[in-house]
């Protein structure tokens, strides 16, 4: 749609330890509510919370902020993945109590460090609108991930929606900025788009719009 740029290439090492500090606050707090409209505290943490299981996947971890929120049990699996050595620091480092075991893979180009690894959960949160190409290039995460997951086991996540989703003014200019300096690859991303691709990959498919974001659960991998 006019007006809104469409970039590609996202480099991850935006997330450096400087903007980590302050990721809680400007995007969990103030972008959430304010541009996307999808309240971190009353829906994302509740729904990350709800689908969280004692074997866990973390697929793109950002600053950490969910775990943190978690009630860990004794015997807790937690396993981090990110292409991005510093938010897997950063995060370890939050959760050193816990012993997660750290895997630095790139999920579009992923080269197997998982192994054989099976997961009861895993969550995909604020990872697809910052991966390069429309939904079905970025839909490659999902052909990865339901491989590790376990029978049973949910795959769960939370994604902002691009154009169609009818931004406010603060989101419309957030997300031209954002798609501009490519820290979003998210202009054409659309619900239905993802909903197609989940099912592709699914034979159990929840999405959800809460404001401008698509939040969503899958079970039962279609191999």
């Amino acid at each position: 749609m006019k007006g809104f740029p469409v970039s590609e290439n996202f480099d991850s090492r935006i997330y450096g330890r400087v903007v980590l500090k302050f990721y809680n606050f400007i995007v969990l707090n103030i972008s959430n509510r304010l541009a996307w409209g999808c309240s971190t505290r009353s829906v994302l943490l509740p729904f990350f919370q709800e689908n969280f299981s004692d074997n866990h996947l973390d697929a793109g971890v950002g600053s950490g902020y969910y775990l943190e929120r978690m009630p860990f049990k004794i015997n807790q699996s937690l396993t981090l993945l990110d292409k991005n050595e510093v938010c897997l620091s950063v995060a370890k480092g939050k959760l050193k109590k816990n012993r997660p075991e750290v895997i630095c893979e790139d999920l579009l180009s992923p080269v197997g460090r998982l192994g054989n690894k099976k997961f009861k959960s895993i969550s995909l949160f604020y990872v697809l609108h910052c991966l390069q190409g429309g939904m079905s290039v970025k839909s490659r995460v999902f052909d990865y991930l339901k491989r590790h997951l376990d029978e049973g086991g949910v795959l769960y996540g939370a994604t902002i929606l691009g154009y169609e989703a009818i931004h406010n003014k603060f989101g419309y200019q957030l997300m031209r900025f954002y798609n501009k300096k490519k820290i979003f690859c998210n202009g054409l991303d659309s619900a239905y788009d993802l909903t197609v691709e989940l099912n592709a990959h699914f034979s159990e498919v929840v999405v959800k719009r809460v404001g401008r974001v698509a939040i969503f659960s899958v079970r039962h991998p279609k191999i």
